[in-house]
């Protein structure tokens, strides 16, 4: 970052702080429990997100599998994102929110380790399912707790806010764990290689070798796998972080 852009960022913070109505509310920052869920935001969707966009193309180009069924395979998914959403408000009267999210961010561990070692798409797709279960209270508990944790007036900035820490872990996702899988992926690929080879695996089956076409699906399975550890490491990290700040928050 320039020094001009450092000034520039000092500047908006002054004057978010002067504003009555500031476009951010830094002053919001100062609840431990508000932060905690923005870092639950920002971080669970981190782990989740890259690995999320890179299932259908692993589906389509290294399995196989036509667009119609790819898509049919990402069914359980969803439905492990549907199933651990219903259950986390019932879990979430009995336990801390803290709680229920650190037992559920360790679940998702476990399905990335099931996705990297699965060799056929049915048990990776049963891997999916517990990915998003364990990932599902961070959806129905973040923007939830970082509006319940600011003052009534400010719920609106405070919506926002966790929107934004939200999007912006969609976002990193795809970036950090996209770059790994990208930086993976060539390094499996020769160096003499067509280019239309090292731009992306959905080149694989058009190229003339078959040879080459095999290990550009090697390439991409390799790369997948690396981003799944990587993204259970986020979910780790995520766990271990928000437990401090949100471990006084109440049931609700």
């Amino acid at each position: 970052m320039g020094r001009g852009q450092a000034l520039q960022g000092e500047r908006f913070v002054r004057r978010q702080n002067r504003l009555e109505s500031p476009l951010l509310d830094l002053r919001l920052f100062r609840n431990r429990a508000f932060t905690g869920a923005l870092l639950t935001l920002l971080l669970g969707m981190t782990a989740l997100n890259g690995v999320e966009y890179l299932v259908p193309q692993h589906l389509q180009a290294v399995a196989g599998l036509p667009p119609l069924e790819a898509g049919l395979r990402l069914l359980p998914g969803a439905a492990g994102l549907i199933a651990g959403s219903q259950l986390t408000p019932f879990v979430a009267r009995k336990l801390r929110p803290a709680y229920v999210l650190t037992g559920g961010l360790p679940i998702s561990p476990a399905g990335y380790a099931v996705f990297a070692l699965a060799e056929g798409v049915t048990v990776a797709a049963l891997g999916l399912a517990v990915i998003m279960f364990g990932a599902a209270p961070i959806s129905v508990l973040g923007t939830a707790l970082a509006v319940g944790s600011a003052p009534a007036e400010k719920a609106g900035a405070a919506a926002a806010t966790g929107q934004t820490a939200y999007d912006l872990g969609l976002a990193l996702g795809i970036a950090v764990t996209g770059s790994v899988a990208v930086a993976v992926y060539r390094g499996g690929i020769p160096a003499d290689a067509p280019a239309a080879a090292h731009e992306s695996v959905g080149a694989a089956p058009a190229l003339p070798d078959e040879g080459l076409r095999e290990q550009a699906r090697e390439a991409f399975t390799t790369a997948l796998h690396s981003a799944s550890a990587l993204s259970a490491v986020f979910a780790l990290v995520t766990a271990a972080m928000v437990l401090t700040p949100l471990r006084k928050v109440p049931r609700s």
